[in-house]
């Protein structure tokens, strides 16, 4: 074989339809959430934002939803995929600023995300001991994003709230893109979340506007 070819460090199976999948229905519970694996990570979500887990409450999807997104990203972070404006930095900032968002539509105001670092780090270290290493800088991190997203986030969603307020007395249907660039300018409300917003009031959303007018936004800043 070539000599750039070396056995990697963890070795994995692929089932075609996921372990976690496979865990599941081997141990009996609903969902890859309820496994010995993540339920623990879910249990710890519930008890830093003072909510009870209830499987099939909005309260439960937001649980799982945080549980899924401060996993994946205590893994990216830990191998130094920070959260940034572009590309892979740019999926982790949304992962976080998605799992803060459900945290404020519970009413929490602090950040809490980071608090789940520990839970994660124990559910993963048999198979991912390096994990351990990390864990203060993992959560620093995270925490710093946390606080820049609360940060604005008030201000963001009350001008969202105004905006599907008067987009439902004037039955429109559409977010117009030049909102959404105003919100992520502003506010730092990343398009794709406001696009899930959207979706949960039943509006469609304008990728085009938004793009078009970030470009002239672009184009407004250079002139300046």
């Amino acid at each position: 074989p070539p000599d750039n070819l070396h056995p990697l460090p963890s070795k994995n199976i692929d089932t075609g339809m996921g372990l976690e999948r496979t865990a599941s229905v081997l141990q009996g519970v609903p969902t890859n959430f309820h496994t010995d694996h993540l339920f623990p990570i879910v249990q710890a979500a519930s008890e830093v934002t003072g909510k009870k887990y209830e499987y099939e409450s909005e309260v439960g999807r937001r649980l799982r939803r945080i549980t899924d997104h401060a996993r994946a990203s205590v893994f990216a972070i830990h191998e130094n995929v920070y959260p940034g404006p572009k590309d892979a930095r740019y999926v982790i900032k949304r992962l976080i600023r998605r799992a803060v968002l459900d945290g404020y539509q519970m009413n929490l105001r602090e950040p809490f995300v980071y608090k789940l670092v520990e839970a994660v780090v124990e559910a993963s270290k048999n198979p991912y001991p390096e994990l351990q290493q990390t864990t203060k800088r993992v959560s620093e991190v995270i925490e710093a994003e946390e606080k820049a997203f609360f940060a604005t986030i008030d201000g963001g969603m009350k001008r969202i709230d105004q905006l599907f307020t008067q987009m439902r007395e004037e039955s429109a249907v559409m977010v117009p893109g030049e909102a959404v660039a105003e919100l992520n300018a502003t506010y730092g409300v990343p398009p794709e979340l406001l696009q899930t917003l959207s979706a949960e009031e039943n509006f469609t959303f304008d990728w085009h506007g938004y793009r078009k007018a970030m470009d002239q936004h672009a184009i407004d800043s250079g002139a300046g």
